[in-house]
C-alpha cells in the first residue's frame, strides 16, 4: 500500500464510526477526569458543583471481578497429540497472561468504561544476555485510549475483527521520545525530526487540557492481505518429508540436499501475509513483514452493537450518565443553598 491508501483507509475507518467514538470519549473524561464537563457546566447557575459518584463502586466491582477471573484457555490433544504438550502449551500461555497484567487491566478498564479497548501481540527474545538463544515468546502491549486511537477496518463485519483487512493505531510522541524511537528502529531521526502530523486521535468535547504543540504523531499500519504462495514438498532417505516454501528454499537448500532430501512434489497455498508500516503525513518511514497470518491488535467491547450498518459500542457511564448528573445538580444545589446562610429553603 502507499500513504494515499492508508490515509483513505483511516478516513473511511474514522467515518463509519466518529459519532460512537466520540460520544465513548465523552464517556472517558466524564468517568475519569470531571463530571461537570461541556455544556452541563456552562449552563449550570450553581456556584458549588460537587460530584457524588454513585457508578464508580459499581465500575471498581466489575473490574475486580474481570481482573480476578480472567478468561483462561486450557489445550487439549486432537488427533492423536502428545497429552503432555498440551499442558505444556497450557502453562507457557498463564505465564504470558501473568506478564501481560499491565496490558489485561488497561484493556478491561476501557471496555468497562467507554465499550471499546484493545492491546496488541509483540515478539521479544525469551532472554536479552544468552546470545545463542533465538527462541522468541510472545507478549502483550497495552494501548492506552483505545477508543481514540485505533481503527479497524470499515468493511470487517465480525465483533472480533478476524475478517479486518487492516489495522491502524495513531502513536504520539515527545521530541526526545521520537529521537529515542528512531534510534532503536534504524530511522533517521535527523531527517526526520519534526515529521508532519499523521492524524490527531479522538478527543472529547471539553477541551480541558493545554495542547501541546510540539508532540509528535505518527501512524502505525497493519496491512492483512491473502497471497498465494507454491510449497515444495521434500523427502529423506528415511522417508521423512518436509514442506518449504519456494521463497524460503535457496536459505535451506544446500543442508537439505547434504541431508539426502529429493523433492517429491509441490502445490499452491493461500496465505495471509501481514506487513506494518509506519507513516507520517508526508511519507512511510518503515516496512516491514510481522510474524504470523494475523492482524495483532486485539479487541475487548462492553456493549457492542450495529445499527443501520454501523458500530456502536458502549461502556458503564453511557446509560448511568443521565442520573448521575441529576444526582450531583440536586446535591450540589443544596448544598449551594445551605452555604449562602439565610435563604428559602426547598421543603420535601
Amino acid at each position: 500500500m502507499d500513504l494515499e491508501e492508508i490515509k483513505e483507509f483511516y478516513s473511511d475507518a474514522e467515518h463509519s464510526t466518529s459519532v460512537t467514538r466520540e460520544e465513548a470519549s465523552d464517556m472517558l473524561v466524564f468517568g475519569r477526569v470531571t463530571q461537570w464537563d461541556g455544556e452541563f457546566s456552562e449552563n449550570c447557575q450553581i456556584e458549588y458543583r460537587g460530584t457524588f459518584d454513585y457508578i464508580k463502586p459499581k465500575r471498581n466491582r466489575i473490574l475486580k471481578d474481570l481482573w480476578s477471573n480472567p478468561v483462561d484457555i486450557v489445550f487439549k490433544p486432537k488427533d492423536g497429540a502428545d497429552p503432555d504438550a498440551a499442558d505444556t502449551l497450557t502453562g507457557m500461555f498463564r505465564a504470558d497472561m501473568q506478564r501481560s497484567e499491565e496490558a489485561r487491566e488497561t484493556a478491561l478498564q476501557d471496555q468497562v468504561d467507554c465499550g471499546f479497548g484493545a492491546f496488541r501481540f509483540t515478539t521479544e527474545y525469551e532472554s536479552k544476555f544468552d546470545d545463542l538463544n533465538n527462541y522468541q515468546r510472545i507478549s502483550m502491549e497495552p494501548i492506552s485510549e483505545a477508543n481514540n486511537v485505533v481503527y479497524f477496518d470499515a468493511n470487517a463485519k465480525k465483533k472480533d475483527k478476524s475478517d479486518a483487512t487492516g489495522c491502524g493505531i495513531i502513536s504520539t510522541f515527545t521530541k526526545s521520545g521520537w529521537k529515542k524511537y528512531c534510534e532503536e528502529n534504524g530511522i533517521d531521526a535527523e531527517a526526520n525530526e519534526s515529521p508532519m502530523p499523521f492524524r490527531t486521535p479522538e478527543k472529547s468535547r471539553s477541551y480541558f487540557w493545554n495542547a501541546k504543540t510540539d508532540e509528535i504523531k505518527v501512524g502505525e499500519f497493519y496491512e492483512k492481505k491473502k497471497k498465494k504462495e507454491r510449497v515444495l514438498i521434500y523427502e529423506d532417505p528415511l522417508g521423512q518429508t518436509k514442506a518449504v516454501y519456494q521463497r524460503d528454499v535457496k536459505n535451506v537448500i544446500d543442508d537439505m540436499e547434504a541431508a539426502g532430501f529429493v523433492k517429491i512434489g509441490e502445490k499452491m497455498k493461500e496465505r495471509y501475509i501481514v506487513t506494518k508500516y509506519l507513516v507520517t503525513g508526508d511519507k512511510i518511514l518503515k516496512k516491514q513483514r510481522i510474524a504470523g497470518e494475523h492482524i495483532p491488535v486485539i479487541p475487548v467491547y462492553g456493549d457492542w452493537s450495529r445499527v443501520e450498518g454501523r458500530e456502536i459500542w458502549r461502556g458503564i457511564y453511557y446509560d448511568a450518565q443521565d442520573a448521575q448528573r441529576l444526582a450531583n445538580f440536586s446535591l450540589s444545589y443544596f448544598a449551594d443553598t445551605v452555604s449562602q446562610g439565610a435563604r428559602e429553603k426547598p421543603i420535601l
